[in-house]
């Protein structure tokens, strides 16, 4: 069934059809094919004066794929971006719904720099959708020669090549670009606005600072979340007194991406409206507050998310798990030892290397458990940890995973052996050696060379036998 989005699309194709723009072959007359082009190309250009929409669709999206050498095709291709016919076939093309104009605009794009020159004469076109194709495409090329016509088309109000422009300068990121941009924010057309806000904070330009903040009130979401992103990027502190409001805002996505950008540009004043924020009744924002609270590291915002570990989003407690392991603190250790039994598996894992960071050595008897977990990754990452936190009590329970069913906890295993660095583990890693595994025979010996000092490759006969008229100076306190 078709939802919204598709019928207006399909109607407003089908309308630009009814009103005179062209919905089949190329401009230009097929003769005009040189001679001399490569016959699978010839075939291809061929193709795109069929009758049938699929087949120009098809033959412009094959002519895309072959890069640059379908350059003899860049004329051809250009002259059919008015081609709007309706093609609804998502297992022949990228898009759920398409036209044979908008698969040239991406072939032309594809075949690059050959395109630039005819693709910028398109933006002049007095039919929109040519503007709008070619904009598209040179959205796509990145190529600096087009500043000048891209910068032009921004003043289109009757297309969305306004739009494909600005992304486009956002894209090239020439700094002269960034006045016309800033007017560009007044346009009329709120996705010019909003590819003009992205654009700036790509270019990062101090003097679309105010001009951005003023888009934190656009009467669009859409534009206000991007402005609060492009602030984000452009790191201005007289950013961050504009943006907390916007926690507020009446769209869940505006303050999701407004937690986000706070979260960035790292400043203090932002915590205590984070925290308030991870109350918020759409999960998504509570994610995204805990998600910035970890990047600011503020030992403040501790207590409020070891609550939300146990919030109802088993993906807010994920990122609750990790913001408190970036900020470390010894007395989230409570909540995160309950976390470990979390049904979400993202959950334990998070509370896991959340540990692991905190390195208290009262955590191993906590871990220690799930080396025997049923699940790999949960395994893998319990190792990790005890790996990270160095404690000795860890090693007579990780020297028996170096024989686990999964090469990737042998290889952590041993890896996490080294780093503990205890002799204690020496016997076990040398006994390894004579495994089957090359992989894990690899990691047991580049274990033992880093616990020891020595380096005696991969001869079992050879440790044992050092070991044995060494391990006395080695483990002496035994």
């Amino acid at each position: 069934m078709y939802n919204l989005n598709r019928i207006i699309l399909i109607v407003a194709i089908f309308f630009t059809c009814q009103s005179g723009i062209a919905c089949a072959k190329p401009d230009i007359p097929m003769s005009d094919i040189p001679k001399d082009t490569p016959m699978d190309i010839r075939s291809k250009i061929e193709d795109l004066y069929s009758p049938d929409a699929i087949k120009r669709g098809t033959a412009a999206r094959a002519l895309g794929m072959m890069g640059g050498r379908a350059a003899p095709a860049v004329r051809f291709l250009a002259g059919m971006l008015d081609d709007n016919s309706i093609l609804d076939y998502t297992d022949l093309f990228e898009e759920d719904i398409t036209s044979p104009g908008r698969e040239a605009s991406k072939a032309l794009s594809k075949i690059g720099k050959s395109s630039v020159e005819p693709l910028l004469n398109c933006l002049y076109d007095k039919k929109p959708v040519i503007r709008e194709n070619a904009a598209f495409a040179l959205s796509q090329i990145n190529d600096p020669q087009s500043v000048n016509g891209l910068v032009l088309t921004l003043k289109d109000e009757l297309s969305d090549a306004s739009s494909y422009a600005a992304e486009s300068l956002g894209v090239i990121k020439d700094p002269a670009a960034a006045p016309p941009l800033i007017e560009a924010l007044s346009s009329s057309r709120w996705k010019t606005r909003k590819s003009a806000v992205w654009a700036l904070g790509e270019i990062n330009d101090v003097r679309a600072v105010n001009p951005i903040i003023e888009r934190l009130k656009d009467e669009n979401a859409t534009v206000r979340y991007y402005a609060a992103d492009a602030l984000s990027k452009i790191k201005d502190p007289r950013a961050v007194e504009e943006l907390i409001p916007l926690l507020k805002d009446d769209s869940a996505d505006v303050r999701y991406y407004t937690a986000e950008a706070l979260g960035r540009l790292r400043d203090p004043r932002a915590v205590d409206p984070l925290i308030e924020s991870l109350r918020d009744g759409q999960w998504k924002v509570r994610l995204s507050a805990a998600h910035a609270l970890g990047k600011m590291q503020d030992p403040r915002a501790v207590e409020s998310l070891k609550i939300v570990l146990n919030d109802e989003n088993p993906n807010v407690r994920n990122f609750a798990a990790e913001a408190l392991g970036n900020i470390r603190d010894p007395q989230s250790t409570g909540e995160l030892y309950k976390a470990l039994d979390d049904e979400d598996m993202m959950t334990r894992i998070n509370a896991i290397k959340a540990l692991a960071k905190i390195k208290d050595p009262d955590s191993v008897e906590r871990l220690t458990p799930l080396l025997n977990d049923k699940d790999v990754n949960i395994r893998v990452e319990a190792v990790k940890a005890l790996g990270r936190i160095k404690s000795s009590k860890a090693v007579s329970y990780l020297t028996q995973l170096l024989y686990d069913k999964s090469y990737e906890v042998r290889k952590f295993t041993a890896k996490a052996l080294a780093d503990i660095g205890d002799p204690a583990a020496v016997d076990s890693l040398i006994d390894i050696i004579d495994s089957s595994d090359i992989d894990t025979q690899y990691h047991a010996v580049s274990a033992l060379n880093k616990i020891t000092g020595m380096e005696l490759g991969a001869n079992s006969s050879k440790w044992k036998e050092w070991w044995r008229q060494n391990k006395h100076k080695y483990l002496r306190h035994i």
